[in-house]
């Protein structure tokens, strides 16, 4: 089902504002729902209030000027960027974004082209328009876009070939259209899995604290993966160059399943490396656990065991919040992390630091 946020912030003046959304309000049927967004909802609003009803199409109606700002209120003005980042942020199910309005696509259009949400659209204009003529563009472009199916290059032909055919005295109504190169994000998400494993099949996901060679190359390797979790880009961790062919437009983080693993995984991530600086401190200037055991005293040894099992614990952490996403697209598992130490190991530890 398609669903159509109308938010309307347009003054008096727009007299045929009211009559866009009759237009809109006039697809609702089986396969279109369309929802107004409140006069009370405001722009500290907005962002709750579209993550509550996901809509798959946002509408904005409302005064722009030709340095790309839109009038939300009064006193308030917001760019179009600023306008579809919010609305893409608050839910990654959008797929299409329509600012009505003169100058909507400024100050330059190349500059909201990389905002199109993922495998969708975004249209707005690049002169001023009459409110009219703005009115009778959407309503031909929606019923090609959902009544007949076409792609948003097809509605935009139609609708443009209709007003230009109606407003001959007038100058062309300049609309801008984008699509994403990109497939939607329920799509994208089928590829994501490969691509997760692939950033954390690597020795510092694999290999035990006792035995890992050196503390600051898993501090690196984390480093790396926060990167990759928050760009998409993979980097290589010898020469900390973008590894192109393994790394992902971000859009494919978009996935709500993927943002919480996104969102586990940073919190593990924090751990480790509170648990790695201290870890460090009992390490005397040395970068590994291997090398140092046996010059600890009873009370270190018993610290720097505790504290290599809890990294290789924050590890496995991440790994198990993404296997379960991997088994359920089929992609191969990555095994955990041994711990460092057994739990007789550490309470034999322990009884020679208590003095028994």
């Amino acid at each position: 089902m398609e669903r159509i946020v109308v938010w309307d912030r347009s003054t008096e003046d727009l007299g045929f504002a009211e009559i866009e959304v009759k237009s809109i309000r006039a697809l609702h049927g089986g396969s279109t729902e369309v929802v107004e967004v409140p006069s009370s909802v405001d722009w500290e609003d907005l962002g709750a209030f579209v993550g509550s009803v996901k809509p798959t199409v946002f509408h904005f109606i409302g005064h722009g000027s030709a340095n790309g700002s839109l009038a939300l209120s009064e006193d308030l003005r917001r760019s179009s960027s600023d306008l579809i980042r919010l609305v893409r942020a608050a839910y990654s199910g959008l797929r299409g974004v329509f600012l009505s309005g003169c100058f909507t696509a400024n100050p330059g259009p190349e500059l909201l082209a990389e905002l199109t949400p993922a495998g969708g659209w975004l249209v707005g204009t690049t002169a001023a328009v009459e409110d009219e003529l703005a009115a009778q563009y959407a309503g031909h472009f929606y019923r090609q876009l959902l009544n007949v199916n076409a792609d948003p290059a097809r509605a935009d032909q139609v609708a443009s070939a209709y007003v230009v055919s109606d407003w001959v005295e007038l100058p062309p109504h300049r609309v801008w259209v984008s699509h994403s190169n990109l497939p939607p994000v329920s799509q994208m998400a089928q590829d994501i899995h490969i691509a997760l494993r692939q950033i954390l099949d690597r020795p510092a996901f694999k290999i035990e604290m006792r035995q890992e060679f050196s503390l600051q190359q898993v501090l690196d390797a984390l480093d790396d993966v926060s990167h990759a979790l928050g760009t998409g880009q993979v980097r290589s961790r010898r020469w900390r160059t973008v590894v192109d062919p393994a790394s992902f437009p971000p859009e494919w983080l978009q996935d709500r399943a993927i943002q919480k693993f996104v969102g586990s995984a940073h919190r593990a991530i924090v751990n480790v490396r509170h648990a790695l600086a201290d870890l460090d401190g009992f390490l005397n200037g040395a970068d590994n656990v291997g090398n140092v055991v046996a010059q600890l005293t009873d009370k270190e040894l018993t610290a720097v065991m505790e504290l290599s099992n809890k990294i290789d614990h924050s590890r496995n952490v991440i790994l198990k919040e993404v296997n379960r996403l991997l088994v359920s697209r089929q992609v191969l598992p990555l095994p955990p992390i041994p711990l460092s130490f057994s739990a007789q190991e550490l309470a034999a530890a322990r009884r020679l630091s208590n003095g028994d």
